[in-house]
């Protein structure tokens, strides 16, 4: 005997079992573009923002996919003439790779001569940056004939200004060859205003050319900073300095604290570097190199073991803490810190790392859960009706739908639609004697996620199909094959058979049979 009962998910308005019920998934390995934005898929479209009419600077934006630039020639700054970014920018946790900035120094290269480098030149009155990666990334900034630069010099930006905003950003493999003022692993010089750095960190090395290298107001993650808040932040690297002129200002987050109203908060950061060559810092800290003005810190620590075991800046602070390598690779040591949903560690061999770099980004981030997510495909004929949602093989809450909007996005894959419920009697046991001998039957199954059994369609058992081995917060496997389905007490006596599937979960049941290695003889 062979039965099939085979129902789906329906995205129609039809419900019951007319029409043609079909699967609608919802891919999020796709980003759904914002229609509100300007979608940056290739380098040329990148390297417009602020040069062309259509990529203007208070623009915007966000990256769709991942952009390598090794290919693209010496980078131009984004806004380099004609003014500031003032607009947003959300990498939407992809990665720009690659980046060289060689600028010349008589203007007769491959773009005009700048003081302000990074991917972008400088960021200002309000301007967001958020949610992306920066690998492999270079900069060259070394004048030639004898002047001391005034360079602002940083991997994503030059300089930012005026309550600008930056989060979820990390920079890995990078170097910066240069001598100069105000530059830093990722913005050279932040002034004027708030600037937020938020879940922020750079694995930054930077190295000084033999003849003329020099760092002044440098820092692994800001050159020189001025009324800025850094929170749940990290920097990782080495100053290479050849010549020993004993006036830089080496910091682990910031080579120079310029003060200012508010003043520098720093909470929840910790910072590894070491110095090498001839150099000898006039001023250094773990957390800052100089301090000019008073600065807030709470819960930070360093390595101790890293390079200097104590920074001239360190000797007083209560809340710079120096740990040895050992108790940095410990989760104990870091005692306020949240290691739920900002912070994780590989325990006993590594150094935190924050949680979202390691985010798939065609998945919504921890945390992220209330996210709204517009469909790519209309959904404005569901306006008003609850729909079932199936989250990458869990059966998930209802939600409504409003303004053709699906909320609350969880996972991966989503299949959604109105519920459409299929059950099915393959069979009925009748015999002529009272007591049943059958406790066991087996389904064969194909293609499925499983669904609901038992002896009263009414009172049904979950047929499981995932087991403990499914990687979780991946998209579960279609069964095909055997699975067992153990019945109550009652079932000798009764006898009867329901399968039903509900809520999407995928049946198609090929035969039921006896399970004859569990029944009594």
């Amino acid at each position: 005997m062979t039965i099939k009962a085979d129902a789906h998910f329906i995205d129609s308005d039809i419900q019951g079992t007319s029409g043609s019920p079909t699967w609608q998934d919802f891919n999020y390995g796709d980003v759904v573009a914002d229609p509100t934005k300007i979608q940056i898929t290739t380098a040329e479209d990148l390297a417009k923002i602020g040069l062309d009419v259509a990529f203007p600077r208070g623009g915007d934006y966000e990256l769709m996919n991942n952009i390598d630039l090794s290919d693209f020639g010496a980078w131009r700054p984004l806004c380099t003439t004609g003014g500031d970014f003032f607009g947003s920018f959300d990498g939407n946790r992809f990665t720009i790779s690659g980046m060289r900035t060689y600028p010349s120094l008589t203007g007769s290269g491959e773009f005009p001569t700048t003081d302000f480098l990074g991917l972008f030149a400088d960021m200002t009155i309000g301007a967001t940056v958020e949610n992306l990666s920066l690998d492999d990334c270079q900069i060259l900034r070394n004048p030639t004939d004898g002047t001391w630069p005034v360079a602002w010099i940083g991997i994503l930006a030059g300089n930012s200004s005026s309550a600008a905003s930056i989060h979820h950003i990390h920079i890995t493999n990078s170097v910066i060859y240069a001598r100069g003022n105000r530059i830093g692993g990722m913005v050279g010089q932040t002034v004027s205003a708030v600037t937020a750095f938020t879940k922020c960190s750079a694995e930054v090395n930077f190295f000084g050319p033999s003849d003329e290298g020099l760092f002044f107001n440098s820092g692994l993650l800001v050159g020189r900073a001025s009324q800025c808040e850094f929170t749940d932040c990290y920097a990782q690297g080495t100053f290479n300095l050849p010549l020993d002129t004993g006036n830089s200002r080496l910091g682990g987050i910031v080579g120079r604290d310029s003060g200012g109203t508010p003043e520098n908060i720093f909470t929840r950061c910790y910072a590894v570097f070491s110095v090498s060559g001839d150099e000898t810092p006039d001023r250094w800290g773990s957390i800052v190199g100089e301090e000019t003005g008073t600065p807030v810190y709470t819960d930070n620590y360093f390595d101790s073991q890293a390079g200097y075991e104590f920074g001239v800046e360190d000797a007083n602070i209560a809340e710079v803490n120096a740990r040895t390598t050992a108790q940095m690779y410990q989760e104990a040591t870091f005692v306020t810190w949240d290691f739920n949903d900002v912070w994780q560690i590989d325990e006993g061999n590594d150094y935190p790392t924050l949680r979202w770099h390691d985010i798939d980004p065609n998945r919504p981030a921890n945390g992220e859960q209330n996210r709204t997510v517009a469909h790519p495909i209309d959904r404005a004929h569901l306006n008003g009706q609850t729909v079932h949602i199936l989250d990458d093989g869990l059966v998930s809450a209802t939600q409504v739908i409003t303004g053709g909007v699906l909320p609350n996005p969880l996972t991966g894959t989503l299949h959604i639609g109105l519920q459409y419920i299929s059950k099915v009697q393959p069979m009925k046991i009748d015999g002529e004697v009272r007591v049943k001998r059958i406790h066991h039957l087996i389904a064969n199954v194909n293609e499925s996620l499983g669904g609901n059994y038992g002896e009263d369609d009414t009172d049904l058992d979950s047929m499981v199909l995932r087991d403990s081995g499914d990687i979780m917060d991946t998209s579960a496997a279609l069964h095909t094959g055997y699975v067992e389905l153990p019945f109550r007490g009652s079932y000798d006596r009764k006898g009867d058979i329901w399968i039903e599937q509900q809520d999407p979960l995928p049946m198609h049941v090929l035969g039921i049979g006896v399970d004859l290695s569990n029944e009594r003889i």
